[in-house]
């Protein structure tokens, strides 16, 4: 393989690519059991917009007591 063919393979690598690759990094460092606040943090939206997020059948949070918790691998 030449210069130009490997510079050709760099320039396929699509944004997504990178986006997929930054989430990984990213959930990585994260907790495996999320809280609302973490939420809030990731999907840039307001405490009262996350709490009706939480309330939601589709949403993959769990009440404990009167606390949500959403696991990392499942919000991902």
């Amino acid at each position: 393989m030449n210069q130009l063919e490997g510079k050709e393979e760099i320039l396929n690598i699509t944004t997504q690519d990178i986006t997929n690759l930054l989430e990984m990094l990213q959930q990585e460092r994260l907790p495996n059991v999320l809280h609302p606040m973490d939420v809030e943090r990731i999907l840039r939206i307001s405490h009262y917009t996350c709490g009706e997020l939480m309330k939601r059948n589709d949403f993959p949070s769990i009440k404990i007591g009167r606390r949500y918790k959403i696991p990392r691998d499942v919000f991902f």
